[in-house]
């Protein structure tokens, strides 16, 4: 986790403050760079689902449909 952290902040892509109390924790945030980043892979994402979708048939959609409803049943009971 540590070289995954410093390769992050080596990039700019996170910020970290070190806990002055105890410099084992670390607090890290998103850089704007990082932040830019993780919503351009979200956009890409989402166009490429929306495309697929695009794909399906009425009837595929009614049947993906029925499934997010169950799935959501499903974690409702899990709470």
């Amino acid at each position: 986790m540590s070289r995954i952290v410093a390769g992050l902040a080596k990039d700019g892509l996170i910020d970290v403050v070190v806990d002055a109390a105890d410099a084992r924790r670390m607090q890290i945030s998103a850089t704007a760079k990082g932040k830019s980043i993780l919503q351009k892979g979200r956009e890409r994402r989402i166009a490429y689902l929306a495309s697929q979708l695009n794909r399906l048939t009425e009837q595929e959609l009614k049947d993906l449909g029925d499934a997010v409803e169950i799935l959501n049943r499903i974690l409702r009971e899990w709470d």
